[in-house]
């Protein structure tokens, strides 16, 4: 049994070593707004060599959306202003795909994206 165990950690630690990081990028994205409609847009993930990190949405061609984001591990973190202040939250579940909510400032309810990295 213990043996086992054992192996059970080093297996685990393999596998979180092998995890994709979080990659800057054009990502295409699929959401759900606050009204429960669909909608589609791109976003931009940049990142320096000082760890700034920002996240440009597309919106409708003429006005992009830009923010600040923070990577953390398998969660990406963004904040913007868009008609309130805006905070969404991401997790990387697999290989360039993230997936999570939004909330903006003053409105009721959360939104839902997923995001996918072109190659």
């Amino acid at each position: 049994m213990r043996g086992a165990f054992g192996l059970g950690l080093v297996f685990l630690t393999a596998g979180a070593a092998l995890a994709e990081p979080i990659l800057p990028g054009i990502y295409d994205v699929a959401g759900t707004d606050l009204d429960g409609s669909s909608y589609t847009d791109v976003m931009e993930l940049a990142t320096d060599a000082t760890g700034a990190c920002t996240a440009t949405y597309a919106g409708d061609g003429d006005n992009p959306m830009p923010g600040i984001c923070l990577i953390d591990g398998d969660r990406l973190v963004i904040g913007s202003v868009m008609g309130g202040h805006l905070l969404g939250v991401l997790r990387q579940v697999g290989p360039g795909r993230l997936e999570g909510g939004w909330r903006i400032e003053g409105e009721a309810g959360q939104g839902h994206e997923v995001h996918t990295r072109r190659p």
